[in-house]
C-alpha cells in the first residue's frame, strides 16, 4: 500500500493524505541555534561606461540578492555614492561612518563582445583597499557574471563557499507530461533537461554536478536513467520492475536506488552502468528515498517496515539498521545536510505535510513549517543555510527556497504548471 501511495504521488504530483492523529508535542521543540552576527556592507552604486546604465543596475541588484541570501551581511545601501576606480581612504571612511564596515564598489564597462564587473573591497574602519576582482562574460550571461562575483565576495570575507553558481533539478508538468529542468538556484533560467513526452521523476545530481540520474518511463517501465548534463547523452542504468529514487555515492562511483523485489521495494547499489548490482537492505518493508551522509559512511531512508513510514539510518554497506524517527505516523523523503548535523524530512501533523529536522542521533528535532498547506521533499543547499522544497501554498505545487530556521520563503518557480522533486546541484568545480 505504501509503494502505491508512493508512486501515485509522485505520478500526480499530488498527495492523498488521510487523516491521521497529530505528532506528539516534542516534535515542537525550539532548538537554539545561534546564528554568526552579520558583518555590516554598504554597496556604493555602480560606475558604468556611457549606454551601460541598464546593465549596471541589473548587476547590482542581482549581486545584492545574492549577498542577501548568503545570510553573512547586513547589507547598507549606498546607492548615492557612485563608484570610482579607487577610493582614498578618507573618502571611504567618511561614507562608512563608524558602522559600515566592508565598502563594496563596483564598475561596469565593455570591451569587445565581453561585460564586465569590476568589484572592490575596502575595509570601512581603516579605508584600506582590501580586494578587487574583475568578472565577465557576454552580456546575455550577465546574470552569471553577479553570481560569480557574489560567490567570491562572499569567500573573500567569510571564507565559505557561496551558492550563487548553484542550480536546482526539478520535475515539472508545464509543457503537459512530467519533464526534468533545471533552473539557476534564484529560479532564473529554466532550461528542459528531458524531452521524451513520458513520466520523469526524482532526479538528483552527480557530486560532480555534471550528470542527473533520475527515475523515467522512457520504456514504459520506471527505471534509472541517467544524463550528462555536459553531451546531453543519456542511458539507462536498470531495468525491470520497479526501480526508484537513485542517488550517487559521494565518491560518485556507484548509485544507490530502491528497486523491486518479491513485491517490495529494497535497497540496491549499482555502477552508472548498470553492472555489479549488490542488495543493501533485507526489510519486511519498502525501503525508499535513501540519502547519504557527507562522509558516505552511512545512509537515511524512509521505510515501512514497522508498519508506517519512518525514517532509519544504516551504514553504506547495508549493516548496523537503526530507527531515527518515533512521532507520527508519516516521516519521508530524508535529505542529509552537507555539513552532516541536521537530516531535513517531510514529516505530518495536524493533518498536513511539514518540513521537519532531526539530528542524526534522533535527540534534536523542529518544525519548520506550520501551515495549512503542504510543504514536502525538502533537499539541502551546498552550504548548509538553505533548503529546496514543493509547496501546494498557492493552489497548485511550485518549488520555493527558505533558510535553515524557516525564515526568507522564496517561491522559485513562476510558470504555470506543477513543479515538484527538487534537487539542489553541489558546488560547481
Amino acid at each position: 500500500m505504501f509503494v502505491f501511495k508512493f508512486l501515485i504521488y509522485f505520478f500526480t504530483g499530488f498527495l492523498i493524505v488521510k487523516a491521521a492523529p497529530a505528532f506528539s508535542s516534542d516534535v515542537h521543540i525550539e532548538i537554539q541555534r545561534t546564528e554568526s552576527p552579520r558583518t555590516p556592507l554598504g554597496v556604493l552604486g555602480f560606475q558604468s561606461d556611457p549606454g551601460l546604465e541598464k546593465e549596471a543596475k541589473a548587476l547590482r541588484e542581482v549581486l545584492l540578492a545574492d549577498l542577501k541570501r548568503s545570510l553573512s551581511f547586513q547589507l547598507i545601501d549606498l546607492s548615492n555614492v557612485q563608484s570610482a576606480s579607487t577610493l582614498p581612504a578618507d573618502f571611504v571612511k567618511k561614507i562608512a561612518e563608524d558602522h559600515v564596515e566592508i565598502i563594496l564598489s563596483g564598475r561596469v564597462k565593455i570591451e569587445g563582445d565581453q561585460l564586465h564587473l569590476d568589484v572592490a573591497l575596502y575595509n570601512g574602519k581603516t579605508g584600506k583597499w582590501l580586494w578587487e576582482r574583475d568578472f565577465k562574460n557576454f552580456v546575455k550571461y550577465i546574470r552569471m557574471i553577479s553570481h560569480r562575483s557574489a560567490d567570491q565576495i562572499i569567500y573573500q570575507l567569510t571564507g565559505e563557499e557561496g551558492i550563487a553558481e548553484t542550480a536546482i533539478a526539478y520535475v515539472s508538468d508545464a509543457g503537459g507530461s512530467k519533464e526534468i529542468y533545471r533552473m539557476d538556484y534564484d529560479g532564473f533560467n529554466p532550461q528542459r533537461v528531458t524531452l521524451n513526452h513520458t513520466i520523469n521523476l526524482l532526479p538528483r545530481w552527480s557530486p560532480d554536478g555534471k550528470k542527473l540520474s533520475y527515475t523515467s518511463y522512457i520504456d514504459r517501465n520506471p527505471d534509472v536513467w541517467i544524463t550528462d548534463m555536459t553531451t546531453t547523452k543519456r542511458w539507462k542504468v536498470t531495468s525491470g520492475g520497479l526501480n526508484l529514487s537513485p542517488v550517487w555515492f559521494p565518491n560518485g562511483n556507484r548509485i544507490l536506488f530502491a528497486g523491486s523485489v518479491e513485491g517490495q521495494t529494497q535497497l540496491f547499489t549499482a555502477t552508472e552502468e548498470g553492472k555489479n548490482i549488490q542488495r543493501l537492505s533485507f526489510s519486511q518493508g519498502n525501503d525508499l528515498s535513501p540519502s547519504f551522509s557527507p562522509t558516505g559512511h552511512e545512509v537515511v531512508f524512509n521505510s515501512d517496515r514497522g508498519g508506517t513510514p519512518q525514517l532509519y539510518v544504516m551504514n553504506s554497506d547495508g549493516t548496523n539498521v537503526r530507527r531515527l524517527t518515533f512521532e507520527g505516523d508519516y516521516n519521508t523523503t530524508p535529505s542529509w545536510s552537507p555539513k552532516g548535523d541536521w537530516i531535513a524530512y517531510t514529516c505530518r501533523f495536524e493533518n498536513r505535510l511539514h518540513i521537519c529536522l532531526i539530528s542524526p542521533d534522533g535527540q534534536k528535532k523542529v518544525s519548520l513549517s506550520s501551515n495549512s498547506y503542504d510543504d514536502e521533499s525538502p533537499v539541502w543547499a551546498p552550504d548548509s543555510k538553505h533548503l529546496a522544497f514543493s509547496s501546494n501554498r498557492g493552489g497548485k505545487q511550485n518549488i520555493y527556497m527558505m533558510t535553515s530556521e524557516g525564515t526568507e520563503v522564496e517561491k522559485l518557480t513562476q510558470v504555470n504548471g506543477n513543479f515538484i522533486n527538487p534537487a539542489w546541484s553541489p558546488l560547481p568545480r
